[in-house]
């Protein structure tokens, strides 16, 4: 008589690990609580950012929009300005070493959203290249910057040519052995007051190989 009944074993115990994992697993709760961090001043996160920075918070919306802790230090992206928003009047970037937060610099960008740490140096992404001198949007080149813990220095490239060339957002970052890549909306040169998704406007991969001061796609 033919065996009408095949099993396959493999498959038999990857299935039984399988419901052994999702019988076993049981949900945890735990009572951790928040709080608020000292950050060392005598004014609120908003009047110290206005009096460092000289840019004005949005009471609505300004606030940390990312940080990034490195050994002892957290790096703090402080700004007035939501993702792809046309709002806010600069970005800026500070430190809190476990006591005090302090100033180090400012962004050429309506806001920040994105900063990685390469072991070397803090690369940060220009979510919205901005104009201090007249104001208004900067969409012919996006901006990336380094900051070296070595000697304290923030450094902004832009490059027309051989940049990020009309990269107006810079959504993300990561590197991959040498390679440094960044996630961007760009246009095609006509700075787009209206986008139209896949012709004027689109998302790209944008590589480096020297750390971010020359792009190609």
């Amino acid at each position: 008589m033919r065996n009408l009944f095949k099993i396959n074993i493999p498959v038999l115990l990857l299935s039984l690990v399988i419901l052994s994992i999702s019988t076993s697993a049981k949900p945890e709760s735990s009572n951790a609580s928040l709080e608020e961090i000292d950050l060392g001043i005598s004014v609120t996160l908003k009047e110290w950012y206005e009096n460092q920075s000289g840019l004005t918070g949005d009471d609505e919306v300004f606030g940390a929009y990312v940080t990034l802790p490195i050994e002892n230090e957290l790096y703090i992206g402080l700004a007035s300005a939501r993702p792809a928003e046309n709002s806010g009047d600069g970005a800026y970037f500070a430190k809190f070493d476990g006591t005090q937060i302090s100033g180090i610099g400012h962004f050429d960008e309506q806001g920040i959203h994105e900063m990685i740490w390469d072991g070397e140096v803090i690369h940060v992404a220009g979510t919205d290249p901005h104009d201090v001198i007249t104001g208004g949007n900067n969409w012919d080149t996006g901006n990336h910057y380094h900051y070296s813990l070595d000697n304290h220095t923030l450094t902004k490239y832009r490059d027309p040519v051989n940049g990020l060339v009309y990269a107006f957002h810079s959504w993300g970052l990561w590197k991959d052995g040498n390679i440094l890549y960044a996630a961007v909306s760009s246009h095609d040169g006509s700075y787009p007051s209206d986008c139209i998704s896949g012709v004027t406007c689109k998302g790209q991969i944008f590589s480096s190989n020297d750390n971010g001061i020359t792009w190609e796609f």
